[in-house]
C-alpha cells in the first residue's frame, strides 16, 4: 500500500520544549512536491495518512508480522519493533528490531543498533533532524556518544531503563521552570523531559500507542525515587 502523510503530525502537538521539526522552518520545499505527491497517490492508489506521520502508519502495518518488513533508510525504524531492511546497510539483511537489541559503533564512529536499546539511545541523546534532544534545558554537555556509553553494556530491559533514568536524573537533578517553544512557562523535572523525549522518538505500533514512562518503570521494577 502507498501511504502519504498529510497535515501536522501529532508529535508537533506533543512537543513542548523544542518544537518537533521546528528547525526545518524556512527550508524551501521542492518546487513541484505537491504535484508529484498527488500524481504518485493517483498512480498507485495511495492513502493519505492524517494525524500521524507516514512512518508510524508503515510500522503499524508491519509490526508483529514475521513475514513483513519495512524497506527504508530512516534510522527510527531500528527501534520500531517491526522487521527492517536498511537500504543504506543492505549487508545487515532484514533486521529484527524487537526485544532488547544492541548498540554498536560503525567504522565512521556513528552510533547504530536495533531494538529497545536503540530507541532508548535516541531518547537519551538527540535528533538533529527532528529537533529534540535530552539536554535541551540541561546545564550539562551531553550528546550521542554520552548516551551510547550509558546504555551500551545493558543486558536486560530493566537495566536499560534503569540506565536511562540515571541519564535524565543526571541532566535534571532538580526541577526548574523553563520557557517552551510556544512561549509558555513550564515546570520540568527529569521525568517530564524523559517522557517527552520518548514520545518524540517512539514510533507507534498501533493506533494511539502512547507509552506512560512511569508505569513502564514501575512494571519493570526500576528504581527512580
Amino acid at each position: 500500500d502507498f501511504k502519504i502523510s498529510n497535515g501536522e503530525p501529532d508529535r508537533v502537538q506533543r512537543s513542548t520544549l523544542l518544537e518537533y521539526k521546528g528547525n526545518r522552518k524556512g527550508t524551501p520545499k521542492p518546487s513541484y512536491l505537491d504535484e508529484v505527491t498527488d500524481y504518485i497517490a493517483f498512480k498507485f492508489d495511495g492513502e493519505k495518512v492524517i494525524g500521524i506521520e507516514c512512518d508510524d502508519k508503515v510500522v503499524q502495518i508491519a509490526y508483529d508480522k514475521p513475514n513483513y518488513f519495512v524497506l527504508g533508510i530512516d534510522k527510527d525504524y531500528r527501534g520500531s519493533g517491526a522487521n527492517f531492511f536498511d537500504v543504506n546497510h543492505p549487508e545487515e539483511g532484514i533486521i529484527n528490531t524487537r526485544g532488547l537489541g544492541e548498540l554498536f559503533l560503525r567504522d565512521n564512529g556513528k552510533v547504530s543498533g536495533r531494538g529497545l536499546l536503540f530507541k532508548l539511545w535516541q531518547m537519551c541523546s538527540q535528533d538533529t533532524i527532528d529537533n529534540y534532544k535530552a539536554n535541551c534545558f540541561s546545564d550539562i554537555k551531553w550528546g550521542e556518544k554520552s548516551a551510547y556509553k550509558a546504555l551500551k553494556d545493558c543486558q536486560t530491559e530493566q537495566e536499560a531503563w534503569q540506565a536511562a533514568v540515571e541519564v535524565f536524573k543526571k541532566l535534571y537533578p532538580e526541577p526548574k521552570t523553563v520557557t517552551g517553544w510556544r512561549g509558555d512557562d513550564i515546570e520540568i523535572d527529569w521525568m517530564y523531559v524523559m517522557q517527552e523525549m520518548f514520545d518524540l522518538a517512539h514510533m507507534q505500533r498501533w493506533e494511539n500507542d502512547l507509552v506512560d514512562i512511569q508505569k513502564t518503570l514501575d512494571n519493570l521494577g526500576v528504581k527512580y525515587d
